[in-house]
């Protein structure tokens, strides 16, 4: 075992401790090492693939932010649910909601320039991605420059892990594939949240994901 994953392997277990709720999705998730990938994607199948290069420049705290972050976008099911959408502004409407949810459960440490739109955990990622959708065409209405990284409330918003790639789904998903995948994403944070539950370590925010 290298050094990288030796790395992923402690956060893994740092979750798992730490962040039962996130651990177990995460450890249901193939992890595929690949230099390709630059920094960290999901691919259609559920897997997280993740360079190792990058690895090695983030802290172990970021690492399990990381970790969790592509997991949530496999059982929300972000890569599918894409279906015809603006590719980056659905990244940061995704990114939003999942690193929102990340930082109010104090998981690890967000990596440098990740999305942060307070708020974001307590929509979903469809009324984010109107939202931006909405201001990028007021912008351009009133003579703004516009584009895809000037984005709500005219702040700035860039991808530092452009996750969710069109190339893994250059065949398309059906909308009924994407609903199935959906459906299965939301079972499994069932499943997790009812683990937690038993434990008696299941915060009011987690709860709030399957009410």
């Amino acid at each position: 075992m290298n050094d990288v994953e030796v790395k992923m392997k402690s956060a893994v277990v740092g979750l798992l401790i730490k962040h039962p709720f996130f651990g177990s999705i995460v450890m249901k998730r193939p992890i595929e090492l690949d230099e390709v990938v630059g920094t960290a994607a999901v691919n259609l199948g559920g897997a997280i693939r993740i360079a190792p290069s990058f690895v090695e420049k983030l802290t172990k705290e970021q690492l399990m932010f990381t970790l969790a972050h592509e997991a949530m976008h496999v059982v929300y099911a972000h890569l599918p649910r894409l279906q015809g959408r603006d590719p980056l502004m659905w990244n940061v409407a995704t990114d939003a909601v999942i690193n929102d949810l990340l930082e109010r459960e104090c998981v690890g440490t967000p990596i440098d320039g990740c999305v942060r739109m307070p708020g974001s955990a307590d929509k979903s990622a469809d009324e984010v991605y109107e939202t931006l959708k909405q201001d990028q065409e007021k912008q351009q209405q009133s003579g703004g420059q516009g584009g895809q990284r000037q984005q709500g409330q005219g702040q700035q918003y860039q991808v530092p892990m452009n996750d969710l790639r069109p190339e893994y789904i250059k065949d398309g998903v059906s909308e009924s594939e994407a609903r199935r995948k959906e459906t299965q994403g939301k079972m499994e944070i069932a499943e997790a949240a009812q683990g937690c539950s038993m434990q008696g370590n299941l915060s009011k925010g987690l709860s709030s994901l399957v009410e």
